[in-house]
């Protein structure tokens, strides 16, 4: 339980990083013009192509090293990881700033080229927090990690949104994202000065050697799956209006706490696979904790999806205002993603060691998203993207399926509780029925959103409860067990405010 709350805090702070994004987003959409909006998702989107390449894992690999190194070395390579950071950032600088004109004629804006530009320096002071954040992690202070990216998201929702709502321009939206940067970029430094005060500073070249290569290596596949993610906008931005591509980028979107809900289960999980390898019978008792963390996770996601599948258009017009509920089509789309986050199926490969497997089929996968990205677009216009995306990771998924089948010599009925499934999502599509007779309703799209929510909630816990798929008496018991660990976590840090409250 004590590993599931870490990972839920931890957690909750990466989806404070996420919905950082959806609130700059809400406030954007609304406050600029359709192709203002768009180009500014066009400067994010070169933004978020290039990082991985430059990059290359460098912020994750202190997830690595801090626990293999001596606390007198601590120092060394947090220090070394920030020059890195800033050598990177420069070399990041200067190749967007050059870069900006092929950026501008590939996306068919030419607005692009001085927007690029200004944004150029963002890299060299966003690059280093993310260190902060990641080291915060490794020394088991999952607590401030997520007071961190809390505190990192606000700040960021402040300076990015503040120059669009005082009615200025959108480069000023840019240069206020830059001064948002510096400014915690600058706190970052002092926070890192007085952790390690105390400490010597030598360079550390064999280590600086191994950080690298751990970093290049571990890099390729962000790389890889960076590519494989922003595919279908690049193709969108290329083949289509700014205005259009405004559109399908805010239908493009998943969730943020998707990942929260599964990544704790399955945090808990990989370990103990990882333990029991090698050993048929012991293996097959992972399988049954496995089944039952899917179902849990089930139970949470089918409803989210059918809900907001049922309430797309109201959910789009909420969120980025009414002039884009022609997203809903793509948002739809993009839903169907949410059935197969009910677990991760590259965790258990990369527990038995198979990272070139998984190179492998995220190669595959990647050349088969382009394919019919290219063949559905003619087909399908703006929704092929989406539609080709949705069919590569359920490809992709089902070849995961029966490689671990192989690997574990178990069946496909083993490895995922199918008839169970089932009957949840079918649950959730009665749910979903049911809520969809809101709309008869004269509502308008917000309080029919929320009202058609509130329905589904109810009417999906009453169907639950009824098949008995799920007991009262377990989600009261399950609240008490988070509430009494959430305590407990939080305790030292309460201790240490009121410490210094009397001081």
């Amino acid at each position: 339980m004590k590993i599931l709350m870490r990972t839920l805090v931890v957690a909750i702070g990466q989806a404070a990083t996420s919905m950082e994004r959806i609130a700059v987003l809400f406030i954007l959409s609304r406050t600029l013009s359709q192709y203002d909006y768009g180009t500014y998702q066009q400067v994010w989107l070169v933004y978020q192509l290039v990082l991985p390449l430059f990059t290359l894992g460098l912020p994750a690999s202190i997830l690595y090293f801090i626990p293999k190194t001596e606390p007198e070395q601590h120092k060394t390579f947090v220090f070394q990881t920030v020059v890195l950071l800033e050598v990177v950032g420069v070399i990041f600088a200067a190749f967007t700033f050059l870069s900006a004109p092929l950026f501008a004629r590939q996306f068919n804006n030419p607005a692009l080229v001085p927007l690029i530009r200004i944004f150029s320096i963002y890299p060299l002071f966003s690059l280093p927090p993310k260190l902060v954040n990641m080291l915060l992690i490794a020394r088991e202070q999952p607590i401030y990690s997520t007071v961190f990216s809390i505190l990192y998201s606000v700040l960021l929702i402040i300076f990015n949104t503040a120059p669009s709502l005082l009615g200025l321009p959108l480069e000023y939206t840019l240069y206020g994202a830059n001064l948002g940067s510096i400014i915690f970029a600058a706190g970052m430094l002092i926070f890192l000065l007085r952790t390690y005060r105390g400490q010597t500073f030598r360079w550390d070249f064999k280590l600086l050697k191994s950080q690298v290569i751990y970093s290049g290596l571990l890099g390729l596949s962000s790389v890889l799956g960076m590519i494989s993610s922003q595919l279908n906008r690049v193709i969108v931005s290329s083949s289509f209006s700014t205005e259009t591509y405004a559109v399908y980028t805010n239908g493009a979107f998943e969730i943020p706490f998707i990942g929260l809900i599964t990544g704790s289960l399955m945090t808990v999980l990989i370990p103990e696979f990882t333990k029991r390898l090698g050993n048929q019978e012991s293996l097959n008792s992972v399988w049954g904790l496995w089944n039952n963390a899917t179902l849990k996770t089930a139970i949470f996601l089918f409803p989210i999806a059918t809900s907001l599948f049922t309430f797309a258009p109201e959910f789009m017009s909420t969120l980025f205002s009414p002039k884009y509920e022609a997203s809903a089509p793509i948002f739809r789309i993009y839903l169907l993603l949410v059935f197969l986050r009910i677990t991760q199926y590259g965790s258990l490969l990369q527990a038995m060691g198979k990272t070139r497997l998984i190179f492998t089929t995220s190669a595959v996968s990647l050349l088969l998203n382009l394919i019919l990205s290219i063949v559905f677009i003619p087909l399908f216009g703006i929704t092929g993207p989406a539609w080709a995306n949705v069919v590569t990771v359920y490809v992709w998924a089902l070849i995961y399926l029966v490689m671990l089948c192989r690997l574990t010599k178990v069946s496909f009925s083993a490895i995922m509780p199918w008839r169970s499934l089932g009957k949840l999502l079918f649950l959730a599509l009665i749910a979903g029925i049911l809520a969809n007779l809101v709309h008869l309703l004269p509502l308008s799209y917000f309080p029919l959103l929320v009202v058609g929510l509130l329905i589904y909630g109810v009417v999906y816990l009453l169907l639950l409860i009824l098949t008995h798929t799920l007991e009262v008496s377990t989600v009261i018991h399950l609240v008490y067990q988070l509430r009494d660990q959430v305590r407990e976590m939080l305790q030292p840090l309460v201790l240490k405010i009121r410490a210094a409250g009397r001081e």
